[in-house]
């Protein structure tokens, strides 16, 4: 595993804690655009983990800077992706009601 994929690794699995401050998800877009650009079938396959991930998007939905953190992540994503995140959120901001 080399420094990058260390450090999107880190960021999956710690992304709940990023919502601290506007820094850190303009850093996870940074991250992110870098990604697209570079690998973005890992790109896709990251994005698959988070959003199948009940916990974390529970996580990111209830942060203060969630809403930022997922349209960085929406915009990276493809259709289906897009499509299937917008099904969980709502399902996640209904649950909660």
């Amino acid at each position: 595993m080399n420094y990058f994929q260390f450090i999107v690794q880190e960021i999956r699995y710690n992304l709940p804690y990023f919502y601290l401050d506007s820094n850190s998800a303009s850093f996870i877009g940074k991250v992110l655009s870098y990604m697209n650009r570079t690998e973005n079938y890992k790109l896709t396959s990251i994005l698959w983990d988070i959003y199948r991930d009940d916990n974390l998007l529970n996580a990111i939905c209830s942060s203060t800077y969630g809403n930022k953190i997922l349209k960085n992540l929406k915009e990276y994503s493809n259709f289906s992706q897009k499509k299937y995140l917008k099904v969980k959120i709502n399902f996640i901001k209904n649950y909660k009601k």
